[in-house]
This record gives structure tokens, C-alpha cells and sequence, in this order.
């Protein structure tokens, strides 16, 4: 992964001081340390279910409308979408799960089927 931004904040100099004693003693760079930190904090959102403040407005508008498009597709065909497949379509819609995620459990449950 690159690390092509940066981010600049303000923080008391006591939680900076006992932050980069913390690291240091635990022998852990402290932008090391901060990045495993955001990552957790983005997993823990996306597993509470308030993912969709982290994907792009324009990226939903977009996912939604090629799934509309495959359901219309689909219907068109004389076919209809089972609901559980729905259920996984908008988890990848909202951002909770990725494309391959999505792929995944769609093949899961029609093998189940």
C-alpha cells in the first residue's frame, strides 16, 4: 500500500508524549502504531453497519444503478432475483463487503441451493 497522504492534527502534548513512549516501548514506529489504529477504527465501523459513510455517494449512485440494470436484465428473462442474493447486492452497494466478497457468498448460496 502506498502511503501517498498525509494527515495533520492537533493533540494535547501530554497524549503525544505518553503516545510516543507507548510506541517506542513497544519497539513500534508511532505512524505504524496510528495506521493500525485507523484500520481497526474502519473495520469496527463497517461491522457496525455504518459503512455507507465510508464509501463515495457517487460510488453507491453507481453500484445501484448496474444492480437495478442486472435485476431489470434479469427480469426481463422471465426470471426473478432471490432475495438473499439482494441482501448481498446491497451489502456491496453500501460498502459493507467488496466485488469479490459479493462473488463469493452469491456462489455460496447457489451452491446451496
Amino acid at each position: 500500500m502506498s502511503k501517498e497522504a498525509s494527515m495533520t492534527f492537533r493533540v494535547e502534548p501530554e497524549l503525544r508524549e505518553d503516545f510516543n513512549e507507548a510506541a517506542e516501548a513497544d519497539r513500534r514506529p508511532a505512524a505504524q502504531v496510528l495506521r493500525e489504529l485507523m484500520r481497526s477504527y474502519v473495520l469496527h465501523v463497517r461491522q457496525r453497519g455504518d459503512a455507507s459513510e465510508l464509501i463515495e455517494p457517487r460510488v453507491r449512485d453507481t453500484r445501484r444503478s448496474h444492480f437495478d440494470a442486472a435485476i431489470a436484465s434479469v427480469a426481463l428473462e422471465g426470471f426473478s432475483v432471490p432475495s438473499s442474493y439482494k441482501s448481498e447486492a446491497e451489502r456491496f452497494i453500501r460498502g459493507d463487503i467488496d466485488f469479490d466478497s459479493l462473488t463469493s457468498k452469491v456462489n455460496d448460496l447457489a451452491r446451496a441451493r
